[in-house]
């Protein structure tokens, strides 16, 4: 009976523990697809998602083209054709763009970004129910 007990409360406290480590992950996206191509270091990145919900930080995956501490002037265009989608261009932990999307509402903006620490350019995600989402990101040095 001991067992039973000291059994269920060890699966209690790991289904506690995986619920926990599902919400601070707290995104998700499926059907995803990145292209870019560049030219001595002017070029341009597109990004499609199927669906995506929560929040996160990620990078564009730039490292191979531009080198820490360098300007890169981008010119980002974000749609979404379901739902919402924000993301949030950073420079030195500090927003520089800011692009909303919501349904059939595409949203625009130019700005100049410093690569980080690894060479790439990092950008914060939140997502509501988004569907469709395609970003077009052209970039150059500064």
């Amino acid at each position: 009976m001991k067992r039973q007990h000291i059994l269920t409360l060890c699966v209690a406290v790991l289904i506690l523990l995986l619920l926990a480590c599902e919400s601070s992950s707290g995104y998700s996206e499926s059907g995803t697809m990145t292209t870019h191509s560049h030219v001595n270091g002017k070029g341009s990145l597109t990004k499609t998602i199927r669906k995506a919900n929560g929040t996160t930080t990620q990078d564009l995956g730039l490292e191979d083209v531009f080198s820490s501490g360098d300007e890169v002037r981008i010119d980002a265009t974000l749609g979404v054709e379901a739902g919402y989608y924000k993301i949030e261009f950073l420079s030195k932990d500090e927003v520089v763009l800011e692009l909303d999307a919501t349904s059939g509402e595409p949203d625009q903006g130019t700005a100049v970004v410093q690569v980080d620490a690894f060479g790439d350019i990092q950008y914060r995600v939140t997502a509501e129910s988004a569907a469709k989402v395609k970003l077009v990101v052209r970039f150059e040095p500064n």
